[in-house]
């Protein structure tokens, strides 16, 4: 992940930054190497999961992974703000929306994984489904896509708005672990692996 010149890794669950003026660009593929070795730094006490883009460009977003709360912080001043200081009960990570205030986020509950949509503004929530293989989101923030088993060895492909309403099923499919990818807002892949290779 990158921010506005500082990259963001994981290091022990923990959330690291390299900051650097060499790091300024939003892709990977153009991010020049640092003319010198940069030490990073932890910007979190606690593990942390489902890091995102923030409010800003120079924010990230992140939930701690332990209790399921909600945090961004300013890599320019350091500063941390707390989105949600509700516990979450059986969380386990979540996709934020990309341009919007708000995410879809998997949980163990008795009956199996469930997937929640919430709306950090109004505070809006919604169930999508339980036990999705995959789960992806427009780059464009207008649509989410996941692969539902059907309970036969096959999977249907659902394009949905973000809080689950105008369900549609794309197709089904019986390919061997199936995956999702939204490149663009225009391309949704599925991805298979082939039976010969891992």
């Amino acid at each position: 992940c990158v921010a506005s010149g500082s990259a963001l890794l994981f290091r022990g669950g923990s959330l690291v930054s390299t900051i650097s003026d060499t790091l300024a660009s939003p892709s990977f593929s153009r991010i020049p190497a640092p003319s010198s070795p940069v030490a990073p730094r932890a910007l979190s006490d606690n593990r942390v999961v489902s890091a995102g883009p923030g409010t800003s460009g120079d924010a990230v977003r992140f939930y701690e992974a332990d209790t399921g709360k909600t945090f961004e912080i300013s890599l320019s001043s350091l500063r941390t703000s707390t989105l949600s200081d509700t516990r979450l009960p059986g969380f386990l990570s979540s996709w934020w929306i990309p341009h919007a205030p708000s995410v879809v986020s998997s949980f163990q509950t008795s009956s199996g994984v469930e997937y929640r949509f919430h709306d950090f503004t109004g505070g809006a929530g919604s169930v999508l489904g339980k036990d999705f293989s995959a789960f992806a989101a427009a780059p464009d923030g207008k649509r989410v896509a996941w692969l539902e088993s059907r309970g036969d060895g096959s999977f249907s492909l659902v394009r949905a708005a973000p809080d689950g309403t105008a369900p549609e099923t794309l197709m089904t499919t019986r390919v061997r672990e199936p995956r999702i990818a939204w490149r663009t807002s225009d391309s949704l892949s599925l991805i298979s692996r082939r039976a010969d290779r891992p």
